[in-house]
């Protein structure tokens, strides 16, 4: 098979037909800000990018509001870590205070958040780990809500799916109490496997009863 190349034959044709144009102005530029001060400290896997405190942003603010670059999105690094990350919604944390002070001097610059909690939490997951009572209520409530409001997931599985992630969150918070290995990471990922499995169980056993009393 022949390719015909009419369309490509010089950089003039190629620019008449170019369908994707890219400008500064379509991208965001990732900003990581740590706490603490007089920090720059690099990134390892993206060469150039550096993690900085507020007091040193003034060293690649300029440049970035100076190229044409749309945005920042910016990934918070506070100094303090729990199981409930506090420091997510706290006012005066890394985040608030980097945010704040970019809206204040580069007004022109959109300041988008990141909101994923695994920065926050000590165990680096992006949920809270609340217990079973909390798991299993969201589990049971989640989807009934979502078909209430969206018709999805459709009320032919809902009882297998609110079962389902009724035992997820159950079995989760139970098992984080079972497991007690050294670390967190250990027993959160073997309560999580866990809980998988029994959801997954539960709901074929749920959808096979439904489908065959259907049939």
């Amino acid at each position: 098979m022949q390719r015909f190349r009419r369309l490509r034959s010089g950089e003039a044709m190629r620019r008449m037909v170019r369908e994707t144009r890219l400008d500064a102005a379509d991208f965001i530029y990732p900003i990581f800000v740590a706490e603490g001060e007089n920090i720059k400290k690099p990134v390892d896997s993206m060469p150039t990018v550096y993690q900085y405190s507020i007091d040193r942003l003034e060293e690649i603010l300029p440049q970035i509001a100076q190229s044409g670059i749309s945005g920042l999105l910016i990934f918070g690094i506070p100094a303090h870590k729990d199981a409930r990350a506090t420091e997510a919604y706290n006012d005066e944390g890394v985040t608030q205070r980097a945010i704040r002070y970019i809206k204040a001097h580069y007004p022109e610059l959109i300041v988008i958040a990141d909101v994923c909690l695994c920065e926050y939490t000590d165990h680096g997951h992006c949920g809270l780990i609340c217990g079973w009572q909390y798991g299993l209520v969201c589990g049971l409530i989640g989807p009934a809500l979502s078909t209430l409001l969206t018709q999805m997931p459709p009320m032919t599985i809902l009882p297998a799916m609110t079962a389902e992630l009724a035992v997820y969150g159950a079995v989760t918070g139970l098992m984080m109490y079972a497991f007690k290995y050294k670390t967190t990471y250990l027993s959160l990922y073997a309560s999580l496997v866990t809980a998988l499995i029994a959801g997954r169980v539960v709901s074929g056993i749920l959808k096979a009863l439904i489908f065959s009393a259907g049939s």
